[in-house]
Order: C-alpha cells, then sequence, then structure tokens
C-alpha cells in the first residue's frame, strides 16, 4: 500500500512600510524559501523610498509584489495577511479575504496606546514602560482582538525616536520567534478592551510650545517627546519674538515649522 501527502503551501500577503515593514518581510522570507509558504508583498508605507527598498527586496527574494493593494482581492484562498508599518486603511473586503484574517503590528501596548505618534504621548504622560501588541485587524482602529503584546521599561532620558526603534526591534524579534506558529494557528486571542479614543498625531500640536518658566523635568519630558526625526516636528520655545528650537539629541535641520 502506498500512502501519498499532498501538501499545499499557504499563500500569505505582507502589507510593509517602513524600517518594520522590510524586518518583517526578511523575518517571513525564511519561510518562503523554505517552501512553507507562498508569500506576497505590497510595499504600503507612507514613505515612498522604503517602499521601494521592500519591493526591490521582494523582487530579488522572488517574491511577488504587488502594486496595488486591489490584488490582494483576486488572489485565490488567501491563508492569512500580515500588516507592518502599513499606511493602507483596510476595509471590510479585505480585512475578510484572507481565510484567517490579518494579523497587524502596532508600535504600542494595546488597548491603552491605540492610534499614531504614540511614543510621544507616553513620554508627555510620564508612562514609565511600554511595548508592542500583534493584534488582528478590525475596521476599527487598533481594536481587532490581541494575538500577542510585550512591554519594556522607557529610560527617563529616552526620546520618541529612541522608544519608537525599541518598538521596532522589539517588534522583530517577536515575529521572528511566532510567525509560524500563528501561521499555523497555533494562538489564542484576548480581548482588547476600548475605553479611551486613538491618539492623534495632530493633536500633538498643542504641546510643543514651551514655556520655560515649566519646572525642568516638564520641559525635559517635551523636548524629548518631540524628538522623531522625519515624524514630528520638534518642540520650541520663543525668546525675543524668535522661535527657539529644541532637541535632546543632535538633529539636523529639515523643513522646521
Amino acid at each position: 500500500t502506498f500512502y501519498y501527502l499532498f501538501f499545499m503551501m499557504q499563500n500569505i500577503a505582507l502589507f510593509a512600510g517602513g524600517d518594520i515593514g522590510l524586518r518583517s518581510l526578511k523575518c517571513l522570507l525564511p519561510l518562503h524559501c523554505a517552501g512553507e509558504i507562498c508569500l506576497t508583498v505590497y510595499p504600503s508605507g507612507f514613505d515612498k523610498s522604503m517602499n521601494e527598498v521592500i519591493a526591490e527586496h521582494g523582487r530579488k527574494n522572488k517574491i511577488y509584489v504587488f502594486d496595488d493593494p486591489s490584488n490582494l482581492l483576486l488572489e485565490k484562498e488567501l491563508w492569512m495577511a500580515f500588516s507592518a508599518g502599513n499606511g493602507f486603511l483596510f476595509k471590510q473586503e479585505y480585512i475578510d479575504k484572507p481565510q484567517h484574517g490579518i494579523i497587524n503590528f502596532h508600535a504600542a501596548p494595546l488597548p491603552e496606546f491605540r492610534g499614531s505618534a504614540t511614543p510621544a504621548f507616553a513620554i508627555l504622560n510620564e508612562v514609565a514602560e511600554f511595548g508592542v501588541t500583534y493584534h488582528m485587524v478590525s475596521e476599527k482602529l487598533d481594536a481587532g482582538p490581541i494575538i500577542h503584546g510585550e512591554k519594556f521599561l522607557i529610560s527617563p532620558d529616552a526620546t520618541s525616536n529612541e522608544v519608537d526603534s525599541l518598538c521596532i526591534e522589539k517588534g522583530e524579534e517577536v515575529l521572528k520567534k511566532y510567525a509560524k506558529r500563528w501561521i499555523d494557528l497555533e494562538f489564542q486571542l484576548k480581548e482588547n478592551l476600548i475605553t479611551i479614543l486613538p491618539y492623534k498625531r495632530s493633536a500633538l500640536e498643542l504641546y510643543r510650545k514651551i514655556d520655560i518658566s515649566w519646572p525642568q523635568k516638564k520641559i525635559w519630558n517635551h523636548v524629548r517627546a518631540f524628538d522623531w526625526e522625519s515624524v514630528l516636528n520638534p518642540a520650541y520655545t520663543e525668546l525675543e519674538g524668535k522661535r527657539v528650537y529644541l532637541f535632546a539629541r543632535p538633529r539636523g535641520e529639515k523643513g522646521l515649522n
């Protein structure tokens, strides 16, 4: 008697942007090269130059690169999708397409830090602990069930840029460890209890201006909260009618407002 085992590769899509998107692609690549999954990628971040880097890395490794997100809807029997550094807003038809949903990387702990630019809000709120979360995508922002979360301490001198870098490193570490297990559906979902509205980057503008009569600690918190190159404009104060920008770390001038 002969027994035949038919193995079907699982089709996985990745919506990737920025450094974490590229790192996520590299985390999933070994599974693709080993024939365990069939990976496709859509470069979907806000940084177009990084999108090109992600696309080139995908093509170099013989991964099909989407040029339009609607291509996802044409994929046959998509098993699962991942999202990291993604700037594409998922409508329900996209969420429903993968058989087992879309797993998103959020560079902050949930449910307490939904939204954008959360490291800055964490520093302004004098939070001592931060973290990262992988959760299922839902139409409501950062509100899907939680798959995995990890936390770490924030240094009292850390900038938003440095906290974000820690999130990216932790996110890469977690995905390397758990990607195959999640693809094999070895996870349990935890309810994402929504208690506050999501943070908005636009709301930070109210906190950029510093009064030099503030206590030193408050000034320092505001300075390092806005020290996030290419993401936030720096904090500032006004002296003799002139705007003076304040930095926690050396930083080049790039279109300051």
